[in-house]
């Protein structure tokens, strides 16, 4: 049997992504499930983001609509008001 090929997990600019979405670190790290020390360790780059956690932020840097209708998120706390485009 093949082994499969790796994917490719697109690097995410942690704190651009969270600026785009008008967060602050605690809020952003509360909505998705991250410490705020993460958060800031990543944005410093000091640490990097594990394998599951760059794919979640991949995730939400292409379809933040679609994370927040995931998570269920109430109309008033969707992050994609912040792209007028979507």
């Amino acid at each position: 049997m093949k082994k499969p090929k790796a994917i490719r997990i697109p690097d995410v600019d942690v704190a651009e992504l969270r600026n785009s979405l008008g967060l602050t670190v605690a809020e952003f790290a509360e909505r998705y499930g991250f410490t705020a020390g993460s958060i800031r360790n990543w944005e410093a780059g000091t640490h990097t983001p594990f394998r599951m956690a760059k794919i979640l932020l991949a995730i939400v840097a292409a379809q933040p609509a679609m994370v927040d209708d995931v998570l269920k998120l109430p109309r008033e706390a969707r992050s994609y008001r912040a792209f007028p485009d979507a």
